[in-house]
């Protein structure tokens, strides 16, 4: 009889990787080699864009699939399995309302007068040349594009994603990718951009320490690395 497919899928900050820490523990590395070697998928969903995730993952980056930018581009071996771009009338509409804007494609970053991070600077959309996965937008604005979803909010400065780009929405298109029921899909987050990823799994954990999750009654963990060790009755490291 065939085995059946599973899937882990995390969040990365507050999740795997404690506040205040910048590299992965050995067990996390582990883990993700164990699980991979037995056939079960990993996966990362996180807000950050792939830039920042693959060298965090450097030591197992080709045995874990990314879904980058809060579900907005999927990558595994550096190949795109699939993305939730921005439409093109609402990048429109930020440029035109907003002096200093940073727009994130897979391979570019590129600056529209002075946003608050720096970009190659670009001076049309035609130039940027690729689908704008993520915009960045210098304002205090509650919602800058009323249709856009923010997902990042920090001193003057918001980012934001397609409507329909969501760690859940990524899970779902992985899960017809690679042919896996989403009853076998474990999945750990720990804020309130990890709801429709923990809804969408089979098996939810949120953090014990969440934030904006309260409602959400799946079972709670204080540590990923311990709960898939028993769940997937793998070794200690």
């Amino acid at each position: 009889m065939a085995s059946i497919q599973k899937m882990v899928i995390c969040d990365c900050d507050g999740t795997l990787l404690p506040a205040g820490e910048t590299r992965l523990s050995p067990d996390v590395i582990d883990v993700i080699r164990r699980l991979t070697g037995k056939g079960v998928l990993f996966a990362v969903a996180s807000g950050r864009p792939y830039e920042q995730l693959q060298p965090l993952f450097a030591a197992v980056s080709r045995q874990v699939i990314f879904a980058c930018m809060d579900g907005a581009l999927l990558l595994h071996r550096d190949c795109v399995l699939g993305k939730r771009p921005i439409p093109e009338r609402f990048v429109r509409e930020a440029l035109a309302k907003y002096p200093d804007v940073l727009l994130f494609g897979r391979r570019k970053l590129a600056a529209f007068g002075e946003p608050k991070f720096a970009g190659t600077p670009c001076s049309s959309l035609f130039a940027f040349g690729e689908p704008v996965l993520r915009l960045g937008i210098n304002t205090n604005d509650p919602q800058p594009v009323s249709e856009l979803r923010p997902i990042y909010r920090e001193d003057g400065w918001t980012e934001l994603v397609a409507p329909c780009a969501n760690k859940g929405a990524a899970l779902a298109d992985l899960c017809r990718k690679f042919m896996i029921e989403p009853e076998n899909v474990y999945a750990f987050g720990d804020s309130d951009n990890d709801l429709e990823l923990l809804q969408a799994a089979g098996h939810p954990y949120k953090m014990t320490a969440s934030r904006g999750l309260d409602r959400l009654y799946v079972p709670t963990t204080d540590s990923v690395v311990a709960t898939l060790r028993e769940e997937f009755h793998l070794p200690t490291y």
